[in-house]
């Protein structure tokens, strides 16, 4: 009685076995990139290396000066004339920050790459 009414109103109605199946095909699709799998996949020891790599003070200091000249390269390229006219937004702040973000989390990459197969020769 209330499906149809639901129905009659242009909504369609869905048995909740279905939303299951399709929750259980979503999960399925994900698995491969949660962080528990990822260290299953990868192995714990691996990732945990990898992450003592990408703290060491050189992997930082290098990404963050990686950051600050990339990132401000190109904030200046997309953000240059709000910046010269004073037009920059709250919703700006989001992309400029994810424009330092980028060289930083690229640069910290190529550290630990570089400092993890030192390691295995």
């Amino acid at each position: 009685m209330l499906a149809r009414q639901i129905e009659e109103k242009g909504y369609q109605v869905m048995k909740v076995e279905k939303q299951l199946k399709i929750t259980n095909r979503f999960h399925k699709l994900l698995q491969p990139y949660l962080i528990e799998k990822l260290g299953q996949f990868i192995g714990y020891g691996k990732l945990k290396n990898w992450i003592l790599y990408a703290r060491q003070r050189v992997t930082v200091l290098c990404a963050l000066k990686m950051a600050a000249i990339v990132g401000t390269i190109l904030m200046l390229i997309n953000y240059g004339k709000e910046l010269l006219f004073a037009q920059l937004t709250i919703l700006n702040w989001i992309p400029i920050g994810l424009t330092y973000f980028v060289p930083y989390s690229v640069s910290s990459y190529s550290s630990v790459e570089v400092f993890r197969r030192q390691h295995e020769q």
